[in-house]
């Protein structure tokens, strides 16, 4: 009898409580979160969908590279034909093989093939399509480390807007560039998209990154912004401090006198809960840097990258992410608070009274890799404050000669498996005609 008591029951208990932990999960929070996560490639699987669904953000920000539209020579044969045929953009590219910029047809394509992609639908329905805001980076913009030069930038500017399912009434439509601000949780949070690539000039000291128009935007949405919170997300880092000038590598350093205008509207602004979100580099990390003046003048400046969705610097050769975690450990960029290496995806946790925020990155088993909390009064100046110097979470930058000595191990690591490949390559090869020529001179006939 309570037997057939329990085979009643229970499956109508275990029912119960699944819809109690459902629930529970997708109940509202007292506070606001915010999900990002940037370099995203359509022809790669996509895991990390499901672990953000999970998490039930209020809203979603892409960081760029959300799909890689442009291309590059994959075959020994396309690449010889193109060091015969474009020197110029060979020397642009090297040491890398070169890029070519995407069409306006490819662009719509691979926006399409992500939207229908299942777990982003999942995404989708779990936020609302008007909850997606985000920005644009190269691979998605349409080139390689792209700027002004780049052909096609109205065509992509509309594709984008599209893929965002931005409104026809929104300034974007009949502006240059896709900057924007957006006010989230009954403006208590400003998101301010930055566009780091429809106005940037070639990389040089006095290059811009911008464009006046877009400046003059920055300054007006800093100075009369009345969020708790304003969230700068760029499309590449900000912080971080260059590895020698000749670098390919991309970010605010490359062109010192946008960032040190950057760094100066923020210092000089009425905006509260100041930090950045960033894309680009094919892993997480959490930064900040102090602005500095006198011994009791401080303003905190943090940043939160999150950047590989689909691939990371742990998807890469062996060799190349043990270089990586050499810089980190041996010589790391004096920003760095934390980082991780492989897959991930960001999140924002806002308390209920907006006076504060968590920082998050998640793995691809949805654990946390990366926890920080910031006090919304940590992240603004004084009034009138000025800052004399900017030092990063870890002090001062190291010597020349060590960057260099760095750079000289990178490229060590980076080169050795060619090396090997061509050294065993050249013994299998001599071995092979030592043999060959040992048969022939033993087949010959002794002479009488």
């Amino acid at each position: 009898m309570v037997g057939k008591l329990l085979l009643h029951v229970l499956p109508g208990l275990v029912l119960a409580l699944e819809i109690a932990a459902t629930a529970a999960a997708s109940a509202p929070r007292s506070g606001f979160r915010i999900d990002f996560g940037s370099c995203n490639n359509v022809n790669l699987s996509q895991p990390l969908w499901p672990l953000i669904v999970e998490r039930a953000p209020d809203a979603w920000v892409w960081g760029g590279d959300n799909i890689y539209a442009d291309w590059r020579p994959r075959t020994g044969e396309a690449f010889l034909k193109v060091l015969k045929e474009d020197q110029e953009l060979v020397k642009k590219y090297f040491p890398q093989p070169p890029w070519y910029g995407a069409t306006p047809e490819i662009l719509a394509t691979l926006y399409k093939r992500q939207l229908e992609m299942p777990g982003y639908q999942d995404l989708l329905r779990t936020v609302g399509a008007e909850n997606v805001h985000g920005i644009w980076d190269d691979h998605d913009y349409g080139i390689n480390d792209g700027g002004s030069e780049y052909e096609h930038r109205e065509a992509s500017q509309e594709a984008f807007l599209k893929f965002m399912g931005v409104p026809q009434d929104d300034p974007r439509w009949t502006r240059a560039g896709i900057y924007a601000d957006v006010d989230l949780a009954d403006g208590r949070v400003k998101l301010i998209l930055l566009d780091n690539r429809y106005h940037r000039d070639e990389y040089s000291a006095s290059g811009d990154m911008l464009g006046e128009e877009q400046w003059t935007w920055l300054e007006k949405t800093l100075t009369e912004t009345k969020a708790d919170f304003n969230v700068l997300v760029s499309g590449i880092q900000v912080l971080p401090r260059m590895f020698l000038r000749s670098t390919k590598g991309e970010n605010w350093e490359r062109m010192p006198k946008s960032r040190a205008r950057l760094m100066k509207l923020l210092t000089e602004s009425s905006a509260q809960g100041v930090f950045f979100l960033s894309g680009d580099v094919h892993m997480a990390e959490l930064m900040s840097a102090n602005l500095t003046c006198g011994d009791n003048a401080r303003f905190v400046v943090p940043e939160m990258t999150s950047s590989g969705m689909t691939h990371s610097w742990k998807t890469y050769p062996r060799l190349m992410t043990w270089a990586m975690q050499c810089a980190h450990r041996i010589l790391p960029w004096q920003e760095t608070m934390d980082y991780y290496l492989d897959l991930n995806f960001g999140e924002l946790d806002f308390d209920e009274n907006f006076s504060q925020v968590t920082m998050r990155i998640f793995d691809v088993r949805g654990d946390i890799r990366i926890e920080r909390t910031w006090r919304a009064d940590e992240l603004k100046p004084a009034a009138g404050f000025q800052a004399c110097e900017e030092v990063g979470f870890r002090g001062p930058p190291p010597a020349k000669t060590i960057e260099l000595g760095f750079v000289a191990l990178w490229f060590a690591a980076t080169l050795t498996p060619v090396l090997a490949f061509f050294a065993v390559a050249g013994m299998l090869l001599y071995f092979l005609m030592k043999l060959c020529c040992g048969a022939q001179t033993s087949s010959k006939p002794k002479q009488a």
